[in-house]
């Protein structure tokens, strides 16, 4: 895990970082996954369900939460 800062109109202000992470959509399934390929989609229910809400089949994005 790490820190990072974000720069917002009025303040900075400290952010806890896990890192990139990627979100794999396939069938009827969506994962989150690490890129030390651990999956922590148990982590994060709340992403799983969107991503399985609002990405096709076949989706694979990269970000950092």
């Amino acid at each position: 895990m790490s820190w990072e800062y974000e720069l917002g109109q009025s303040a900075h202000r400290r952010v806890q970082s896990t890192g990139r992470v990627v979100i794999v959509r396939r069938g009827d399934q969506a994962r989150l996954w690490t890129r030390n390929r651990n999956e922590i989609s148990d982590r994060f229910p709340e992403i799983v369900t969107a991503a399985l809400l609002q990405l096709p089949a076949g989706v694979v994005l990269d970000g950092v939460i």
